[in-house]
């Protein structure tokens, strides 16, 4: 925990002295609110069983993550989505007050989609066959009822502990066979796999993107 508090505390200091406030134009609440609300509803209507699903939220946090990527920094979370009976639910690895007890969780796509708390979702698809797609559901439920915990010390060489993207990362390689689909980023002196690289590459498509008003 110190680590990852290490890690924002710096990243945020660059931020601030780089950061210059802009000029805000008045907003229709309630316009933009249905507007969201319809985005929403489409983004979920274009799921399938087993797509990459990502996020950026509104926080602090949220955009200090979206840093660590080197060249797309939309996106700050990521999980994976199944079907249970007929409605998608998300399976993701998160730390801090959204979930004191730092293991793997299973949300509604709706409130894991919100545009109350997320500036931009995102949905991004894997190659590969239907046999696939149903070896990666049982892997993931298997570490859900495993209750893998959240890795704060963002440490790649940890199975027991991960991070979001570490999570879909060490998955994902176990159902492709290999670890070469994904590729990893060195920053402040460590190893990463960041949200970028889970969808820019050969295996994986993104098929969804949307920033809310």
């Amino acid at each position: 925990m110190k680590l990852l508090k290490s890690i924002i505390c710096c990243i945020a200091l660059l931020l601030v002295v780089s950061c210059k406030p802009k000029e805000q134009k008045p907003i229709n609440h309630f316009t933009t609110n249905n507007v969201n609300k319809a985005l929403t509803v489409a983004a979920i209507h274009q799921l399938h069983d087993g797509d990459l699903v990502l996020r950026r939220g509104r926080d602090m946090t949220s955009y200090i993550f979206s840093e660590i990527n080197q060249k797309d920094k939309t996106f700050s979370h990521c999980g994976l989505v199944f079907f249970e009976n007929g409605y998608p639910f998300v399976y993701h690895a998160i730390g801090g007050e959204e979930n004191p007890n730092q293991t793997l969780k299973r949300d509604s796509i709706k409130s894991w989609f919100s545009y109350k708390t997320n500036q931009a979702i995102g949905i991004a698809r894997f190659s590969m066959s239907k046999e696939g797609y149903v070896d990666l559901k049982e892997k993931v439920v298997q570490s859900y009822f495993e209750k893998k915990k959240f890795d704060n010390h963002f440490d790649l060489k940890t199975d027991d502990y991960v991070y979001c993207s570490e999570f879909v990362f060490k998955t994902m390689n176990k159902v492709f066979g290999n670890d070469t689909v994904f590729k990893t980023v060195e920053k402040l002196g460590r190893t990463y796999i960041s949200v970028e690289n889970l969808y820019h590459n050969a295996r994986t498509k993104l098929v969804w993107q949307v920033w809310f008003k």
